[in-house]
């Protein structure tokens, strides 16, 4: 059984390993692939448009959120030290757990 287990195990491999580069060069010599390294196909050209009146919209909100933000912010804490407080948490009942 274990040589049998082995054999099967290599033939597979094999089989697999030779499956694989037949994918490889047959993708390699289809027909898009050769027109496309012949130059045939053109590349497709990038488009980059920017509607002005988008973007000074979103530039607004932008500048709203980010006034908004500088308003919650307190000077006497970092970002780090800030933490809600659990008060809430307790007046709920908390979890019980059970045995």
């Amino acid at each position: 059984m274990n040589n049998l287990s082995l054999f099967l195990f290599a033939i597979a491999g094999i089989s697999l390993t030779v499956g694989s580069f037949y994918l490889i060069f047959s993708a390699f010599a289809s027909k898009e692939v050769r027109d496309y390294n012949a130059g045939k196909i053109p590349l497709p050209e990038q488009k980059v448009t920017c509607e002005i009146e988008d973007y000074d919209e979103l530039q607004r909100r932008i500048n709203k959120l980010k006034r908004e933000l500088e308003d919650l912010e307190r000077p006497d804490l970092t970002p780090c030290e800030y933490e809600p407080s659990d008060e809430d948490d307790e007046e709920e009942g908390g979890l019980v757990v059970r045995k």
